[in-house]
């Protein structure tokens, strides 16, 4: 039986493709030739176009598709039709187009619907935690249409992923009519093995670079647009920290550029001198070194339902190089890795600044030993391709 397996993910190169990349290829590693495939605007292709050089490959195809187009539909209307089996994996893409190959192929295709968040609990979220009054409007209304349509997707799938367990509980109380349990496999995406570690070399080399030698450097990575990741907080708190300790402290916040201005606006309200904080963005392939020359990540979340059923992801690559983490008491099996191998400071209530300055002391000579075994642990545990068991298996019984 002559089988085809391709992951369909967003018309975007700049944000997050290592991550598919590094999913597609442990598959493949596994012994299913998945392609790895997308459509972009002839803007983003060209505007990209060192991406598209980087990335282009026989199995990671980028093809360029004009608005209403029907390429995109044409192109998988002829893989469905020239194998017995095709396997779509869609990742932030529309399962419209694709429901309907299946009433044209009833049996030649099986949809694979990837879940992140949730639109209710991340609606919720934003309404009540603005950054600025209207700031979120048009997303709020992009996650309104996404629930009305969480039950026809869900329903139109196969099968779904998602990270964690206490998001799959969620969805089948919520619609107890699909068999989610049987629909949902968990899969969560995560960093490549090896490509996270700790490395006393590398982390004296750039301290050294960046003249960081003496400092107590504490780092934040990921995107500030929305306010669930906690920005200002992180900000506030290494303020608190650097004064109350008497520390000679920096700040490095790895921030994708589109969002440089909400930290700007951030860094101004609390005042935090320039000489103590570098904002700037870095290619995946840097991520290691500037964890390595750290000495605390920041993943803070509120007491939300969204954040114990979607848990912070960069905590995951805080872990792969070992570093210890600054987080809060709030993502469910996540918090509980840290509590058990006592790799970080979780916190009960992140405004609370007493409790931040109790807990942080005994956080301060973090040893390069340890953070040796956490590291070692995490690429054992949390990498890709400790994840994807179950996935294999998915695709096993398809």
């Amino acid at each position: 039986m002559k089988k085809k397996y391709i992951y369909f993910f967003r018309a975007d190169l700049k944000s997050h493709v290592h991550f598919y990349k590094n999913w597609v290829d442990a598959v493949r590693e596994n012994g299913f030739k998945m392609d790895l495939i997308t459509f972009v605007s002839p803007k983003v292709f060209f505007n990209s176009y060192d991406l598209v050089r980087k990335y282009k490959s026989s199995n990671f195809k980028i093809f360029i598709d004009l608005k209403f187009s029907p390429f995109t539909f044409c192109y998988f209307f002829i893989v469905i039709l020239l194998n017995d089996i095709t396997v779509i994996h869609l990742k932030k893409r529309k399962i419209n187009q694709f429901v309907f190959l299946k009433k044209i192929f009833p049996n030649k295709i099986k949809i694979i619907l990837e879940g992140e968040g949730d639109p209710v609990l991340e609606h919720d979220f934003l309404s009540k935690h603005p950054y600025k009054n209207k700031f979120y409007n048009e997303v709020l209304k992009d996650l309104k249409n996404e629930i009305l349509s969480q039950k026809n997707n869900f329903d139109g799938a196969d099968y779904l992923t998602f990270g964690y367990s206490t998001m799959k509980e969620l969805l089948i109380k919520r619609f107890p009519g699909l068999n989610l349990q049987k629909k949902i496999f968990l899969a969560n995406m995560s960093f490549k093995k090896g490509s996270l570690f700790y490395s006393k070399e590398i982390r004296i080399n750039f301290r050294k670079k960046y003249n960081l030698e003496n400092k107590k450097v504490f780092i934040y990575t990921g995107n500030a647009f929305y306010s669930w990741q906690c920005v200002f907080r992180s900000i506030e708190i290494f303020k608190l920290i650097k004064s109350h300790f008497d520390i000679d402290s920096f700040l490095i916040l790895l921030v994708r550029p589109q969002d440089h201005e909400i930290v700007d606006d951030f860094l101004k309200k609390l005042q935090i001198p320039v000489q103590d904080y570098l904002l700037t963005h870095t290619d995946h392939n840097n991520i290691n070194n500037f964890l390595n020359l750290s000495d605390f990540g920041f993943a803070l979340r509120h007491n939300h339902e969204m954040n114990n059923t979607t848990p912070s992801a960069k905590i995951i690559e805080y872990l792969g190089s070992g570093l210890p983490i600054i987080t809060t008491n709030s993502m469910g099996d996540v918090t509980n890795l840290i509590k058990e191998k006592r790799c970080g400071l979780v916190l009960d209530d992140m405004d609370d600044n007493k409790e931040i300055i109790n807990k942080f002391l005994s956080f301060l000579n973090y040893s390069g030993q340890k953070r040796k075994i956490i590291s070692l642990w995490a690429n054992q545990n949390l990498s890709t391709e400790a994840k994807i068991k179950d996935y294999i298996n998915l695709l096993t019984k398809i």
